[in-house]
């Protein structure tokens, strides 16, 4: 179904390693592949499968920080209205009282900072930066996709559950879904030669592989995962994960219920734009054109993305490498994208 979108993409040089899996209904598809892992050292490259693992970049926001969120609003230990600093008194921001989960799981927080640019900061200036930022709107009054809000997120999702956001997410999500092969230390369960890198990277002096590749999170590295980026899984485990939600829809997920699917599939802000709770929502650029009004989805800045479309019954994910050895536009990975999302969902 991919493949001539695939290899024409892969011969302008967009990426080393693409694998794209699609889901209808409870049916999972046969992923498909495009390219290989470069080689490591003298040993020859090794040809891509399903256990190849990609840094997921920003899909850590979707998979296992929001979700992992979303376990416990459903279980009902927290609401949509819980106030972060009562769990996070250390957090000093402008409107520290009105902050409430709703505002992290949508992003709308004014959080007008690159954390990108804390990359040379200790983890505890990084930390402080995010904790006393200095808001110029109430909370609610934006929308501003930023890191700083998921990490929030995490650091409180990590108060509200007395653990790490590894083990978190591992037991309240990865487990239950079966996905053995999603994790924040991915060469715990992989060699070398299985991981996708994804950049040549000057600030690290070399190819980043089988570490993170977000600067700030790989700067935070050392208190451990945060809830922006880290998380790296394969082909395979996202199709778990999106099918978890196509089932949930309809009353039959093993995790979620159809009450919750029903919560990420809404516009949360209508007044300010269009985002789901914990994912992003109709966006033309890479999800297709949209065409049932209802699509959530999340991009990852490594090349990756999944995109769901709960009226059809359908799922995509497109993981790739697109980022090595070196950077390339934005639009250009929207691109690739947008074709295999317009191939599937038939836009």
């Amino acid at each position: 179904m991919f493949g001539e979108i695939l290899e024409t993409f892969r011969a302008r040089g967009l990426f080393g390693a693409c694998a794209v899996g699609a889901v209808e209904g409870e049916k999972i598809l046969p992923p498909e592949f495009s390219g290989e892992l470069p080689p490591l050292g003298d040993s020859p490259p090794t040809p891509l499968s399903s256990d190849a693992l990609f840094d997921c970049a920003s899909l850590t926001k979707s998979v296992a920080t929001a979700a992992s969120a979303l376990v416990a609003l459903q279980e009902g230990r927290t609401s949509l209205d819980e106030r972060i600093a009562d769990r996070l008194p250390e957090l000093r921001t402008p409107w520290r009282d009105e902050i409430v989960l709703r505002h992290l799981l949508t992003h709308t927080l004014d959080y007008r900072i690159s954390l990108s640019s804390l990359k040379e900061l200790s983890e505890g200036e990084i930390l402080e930066r995010i904790l006393t930022f200095r808001f110029e709107k109430r909370p609610g009054e934006t929308y501003l996709y930023c890191n700083a809000t998921s990490l929030l997120l995490g650091l409180w999702l990590e108060r509200l559950e007395r653990a790490p956001l590894d083990r978190i997410a591992q037991e309240r999500v990865f487990g239950p879904l079966g996905m053995a092969r999603t994790t924040f230390y991915p060469r715990s369960i992989a060699p070398q030669n299985l991981i996708a890198p994804s950049e040549v990277d000057a600030w690290r002096e070399g190819e980043v592989r089988g570490v993170v590749h977000d600067e700030s999170a790989y700067a935070l590295r050392g208190r451990g995962p945060v809830g922006s980026a880290g998380l790296f899984s394969t082909v395979s485990d996202l199709q778990l994960f999106l099918r978890e939600w196509l089932l949930a829809s309809e009353g039959k997920g093993k995790l979620f219920s159809r009450e919750t699917a029903e919560l990420v599939d809404r516009n949360w802000i209508p007044e300010l734009g269009d985002a789901g709770l914990g994912f992003e929502r109709n966006q033309k650029a890479w999800m297709g054109d949209c065409l049932s009004g209802s699509r959530i989805g999340k991009t990852g800045f490594t090349g990756c993305s999944i995109v769901l479309d709960i009226g059809k019954r359908r799922a995509l994910a497109v993981l790739s490498n697109s980022m090595w050895p070196k950077r390339k536009p934005r639009a250009e990975v929207d691109a690739l994208r947008r074709a295999c999302a317009v191939r599937f969902f038939g836009d």
